[in-house]
């Protein structure tokens, strides 16, 4: 492990000069903290048919697997290929596309997470095939057209959007596609039980305070951005499952209840547009 991260210190202190880069590194730092006192370390390990972070056992509830399964299908064969996993947070995107034969770098601003990253891929058995480096999804300390993937997890909502996708556009070679799986701000009462009940009430609040869902201002951004295709997929609807967040709804009755209704109104594929989540796909020409 410390061989792996050895090399992402010395770019931590540029991350220093850009306030909001800061506080996410703050957070995060907190965040694995916490949550890596609860996880077993058996929960760690990565294979190549994993679709989900068995160290966060609530993934499955709100369909991640689903949304994983459909980044690795946009993907396509990525053994051999060069492969960045911007914001790889406790690295099981970056331990899932180690093994699944990709070249894999992958960039994060907190120090913790990186290393939660670095025991995730020795454990998974692939470190050989990853390096990893503190730094800003704005600022890609990257030679021009280095990678043929770009994938993230919850990463683009966090980032200064503008120069975030300057970044990625400028690091990928022709033709290359990236990949997000995001927070989608489509749904004005999921956006406004967000802004009103997350953090009260019981319910936890996940993100951090710079962090924006993709709303108006983001996807007119992505729509004028370097990229010659944005695309925007919803492999399930996560819309009643999110009432298993509140304490009196969280009973295994009651969450089974919200994802029946999600499954059931998600086959009108209109509907799923309204999701939480949402699969970004952006190709540079």
């Amino acid at each position: 492990m410390a061989d792996l991260y050895r090399a992402a210190r010395p770019a931590l202190s540029v991350d220093k000069a850009s306030e909001r880069p800061a506080r996410e590194r703050d957070f995060w730092n907190e965040r694995v903290r916490h949550d890596a006192a609860e996880a077993l370390l058996t929960d760690y390990r990565v294979g190549p048919e994993d679709r989900c972070d068995r160290a966060i056992p609530w993934l499955p509830y709100i369909g991640m697997p689903a949304y994983v399964d459909r980044v690795i299908a946009e993907l396509g064969d990525i053994s051999g290929r060069a492969v960045l996993d911007i914001g790889a947070g406790t690295g099981f995107m970056t331990a899932l596309l180690a093994a699944r034969g990709a070249d894999v770098d992958a960039v994060d601003v907190a120090e913790e997470s990186l290393a939660r990253c670095a025991m995730r891929v020795r454990l998974s058995g692939v470190s050989s095939a990853v390096r990893l480096h503190c730094m800003a999804g704005e600022r890609l300390a990257f030679p021009n057209c280095r990678f043929d993937r770009v994938v993230g997890v919850f990463v683009l909502h966090h980032l200064d959007l503008t120069a975030a996708l300057a970044e990625i556009h400028r690091v990928l070679r022709p033709g290359g596609i990236a990949i997000f799986i995001e927070t989608w701000g489509r749904n004005p009462i999921l956006m406004l039980a967000r802004r009103l009940l997350t953090g009260h009430f019981g319910i936890d609040k996940a993100g951090s305070d710079d962090e924006q869902p993709l709303g108006w201002a983001a996807r007119r951004l992505l729509a004028r951005g370097p990229f010659v295709e944005v695309r925007y997929l919803f492999p399930e609807l996560l819309f009643w499952r999110m009432l298993g967040y509140v304490p009196l709804a969280r009973g295994p009755a009651a969450r089974a209840a919200w994802r029946a209704a999600d499954l059931t109104l998600g086959k009108l594929a209109v509907l799923r547009t309204f999701s939480y989540f949402c699969v970004v796909v952006l190709r540079k020409r």
